[in-house]
């Protein structure tokens, strides 16, 4: 009898390995066990014998024909039937087929159809990004101030000053606490809006249900939506406004919150807005006579200095003037103005958060403007980093 071995091992190249099992079989009644060991070499895929002689009822047989280099060539093994299979035929009379061989696979063949395995460089950390140095406004900041102080005073008089949001929550006012409700509602429709439409919104809205709470619930909001159109997102902020009617009747007694954050918290309503409803009023600007008459002293909501109103004319002046290095030169048209909010209170003194806003604004409708910006008419281009002299 002689046993065939086969034995498909995939190893690196150029190294020698060995593989150790036990061989069993038998024919009949007769079984034989025997370990046999090889070794083998990955470069040339030969294999020696290192015991090719099966023990078999105290008789020897080869196991394989050695060759003249000492390798070892397994003959095909003769068809042997083990006893188990031998009485399941003999019981039954059918003849059970024998498994089909496995087909002997060189490793050279394996290894060549192997991908070869590519180790991939660790990736270099990125360094961190030096942390930037402390913001320093512009060192003439002051003298800056005081001549945008000297233009707005000599006039003429912005849109800001007639049609502000401030002036309009004053205008018909019968109570602080209506003239409170007026200003929060024209600031709300103050967003993305031009003072002049926002002051014709007001007018149409006081005709329609004289801008008090109960009036404003009883029109609703498609009626709120109808009457302050063309107002950009009329539909929101007459949403916005309903809500915001609700809230003030059920919780603060039909006056506004007291705090800035139970302010900031209304729907619709945000920084900008809210500082706006606190601060005081401070005189507007270059209002010829007899306009003065109609300003009165007073305070816009609480009469508290909270923080410095931001819109987009103070968010584009600061940061031409040095105040702010907050322009979004990679997208201008997605600007943040809260950020230059933060930044001016961190560095400029409490006591001229108030003017800051109805100065700058005043400075960008008629001078300043975001397009095509009259430098000529401007005293500021001495100490103006932002000016370029005509060419």
């Amino acid at each position: 009898m002689v046993i065939s071995l086969s034995c498909i091992v995939v190893y690196g190249r150029h190294s020698t390995h060995s593989l150790a099992f036990s061989a069993i079989g038998g024919r009949g009644s007769g079984l034989w066990r025997a370990p046999v060991s090889f070794s083998f070499s990955s470069v040339d895929h030969t294999f020696s014998q290192q015991e090719s002689r099966l023990s078999l009822r105290g008789h020897t047989r080869a196991a394989g024909a050695e060759n003249e280099d000492g390798t070892v060539q397994i003959a095909a093994a003769d068809p042997v039937t083990p006893p188990a299979i031998a009485a399941k035929e003999k019981s039954t009379g059918a003849e059970i087929a024998p498994r089909k061989k496995t087909k002997n696979i060189s490793t050279s063949s394996i290894a060549a159809a192997a991908p070869a395995r590519t180790i991939k460089p660790k990736a270099v950390p990125k360094p961190k990004k030096a942390a930037s140095p402390p913001f320093s406004p512009h060192p003439l900041w002051q003298q800056q101030l005081e001549h945008i102080r000297k233009m707005r005073e000599a006039g003429p008089a912005a849109p800001v000053d007639l049609f502000g949001c401030a002036e309009l929550g004053k205008r018909h006012a019968t109570s602080p606490e209506h003239m409170r409700l007026q200003t929060l509602i024209s600031s709300m429709l103050s967003s993305q809006t031009t003072d002049l439409v926002n002051e014709k919104a007001m007018g149409r809205l006081y005709e329609a249900c004289g801008i008090t709470i109960e009036g404003l619930e009883e029109l609703g909001e498609e009626g709120i939506g109808e009457v302050i159109k063309p107002v950009s997102f009329y539909t929101a902020k007459s949403a916005n406004i309903i809500k915001v009617c609700k809230i003030l009747k059920e919780e603060y007694a039909g006056d506004i919150p007291r705090t800035f954050e139970d302010l900031m918290s209304l729907p619709g309503v945000g920084p900008k807005m809210a500082i706006l409803v606190f601060n005081p009023s401070i005189p507007p600007y270059s209002l010829p006579p007899p306009l003065h008459l109609f300003h009165t002293q007073g305070a816009y909501g609480w009469g508290e200095v909270v923080g410095i109103c931001v819109d987009t004319h103070v968010h584009r002046i600061s940061n031409r003037l040095g105040w702010a290095n907050t322009w979004n030169y990679k997208n201008p048209k997605a600007q943040n103005p809260e950020k230059t909010r933060k930044l001016l209170e961190s560095w400029m003194p409490r006591e001229n958060w108030e003017e800051v806003n109805p100065l700058l604004v005043g400075l960008g409708q008629q001078t300043c403007r975001a397009v095509n910006p009259k430098c000529w008419e401007c005293s500021l281009t001495a100490i103006c980093p932002s000016y370029l002299p005509p060419v």
